[in-house]
């Protein structure tokens, strides 16, 4: 399986804090990967690692073999273009209309001036996250789940090779939960994009994923396939899974 992105010795701490102590980890491409842990163990801080938005104390992220953090500033930018990042609370600009929120990143960054392309791309991605309707309305008056599906079709206009999910179903309940995580799935398949997820939603992690890898204490210290990280013998991740799954059945 071929690897896009591939994380070697990652460490960082801030201050006296550790947060990242040597994490080891591959994401295989157009595959689903789901990095799980207990709050505060360093998921994000390890993705905002991977898209190159944070500089490692030791340690590097190789994208296609080719070292990050050694690249040119150009380059480095030319990067972060083939990723792309859901923020958990999806990050739309108050100000602009939906419409307004999926172009802007297509002029701003692709630097795409032809107003048909834009409008045209625009209507594609609306369609396909199942709002064709709501273009000319602003983000506030819409559901929760729906700026989700809004600032999924924002990121899918960009076309990434890689993309990351804070936490995308942070704050839904159980159904719209499940939707977006389809949502994921089709994503995955349909447009061939590596998705990599950090989240708390371990039954969902281990019903989307093919991957997944567990961080605890800094490290990584289970990971593979959802069958191979349910057999690890170590306590706390199965504490972990044992309790979500007890909550499931109450």
């Amino acid at each position: 399986m071929e690897e896009i992105v591939v994380v070697e010795g990652l460490k960082k701490r801030f201050g006296a804090n550790v947060v990242l102590d040597g994490v080891d980890i591959a994401f295989p491409e157009k595959k689903i990967t789901s990095i799980i842990g207990q709050s505060g163990s360093g998921k994000s801080v390890l993705i905002k690692h991977v898209i190159g938005i944070m500089k490692p104390d030791a340690g590097t992220v190789y994208y296609r073999g080719e070292d990050i953090f050694r690249a040119t500033k150009h380059r480095q930018r030319q990067i972060r273009h083939k990723f792309a990042y859901l923020f958990q609370n999806s990050a739309l600009f108050d100000s602009l209309t939906v419409e307004q929120n999926i172009a802007f990143p297509l002029i701003e960054s692709l630097g795409i001036k032809d107003k048909d392309v834009i409008k045209r791309t625009v209507s594609e991605k609306l369609e396909w996250v199942g709002l064709p309707e709501v273009g000319k309305v602003f983000p506030s008056e819409l559901s929760g789940g729906m700026r989700k599906r809004i600032g999924l079709a924002r990121t899918l206009a960009m076309q990434p090779e890689v993309l990351l999910f804070d936490e995308p179903t942070t704050g839904l309940d159980p159904v719209l939960a499940e939707s977006i995580n389809d949502l994921i799935i089709n994503v995955n398949r349909e447009f061939a994009i590596t998705c990599v997820l950090i989240t708390h939603d371990i039954q969902a992690t281990f019903r989307i994923s093919d991957y997944i890898g567990f961080l605890y204490d800094g490290q990584i210290k289970a990971k593979g396939t959802p069958s191979e990280v349910v057999r690890s013998d170590h306590p706390v991740l199965q504490r972990f899974i044992s309790n979500s799954f007890n909550e499931l059945e109450v």
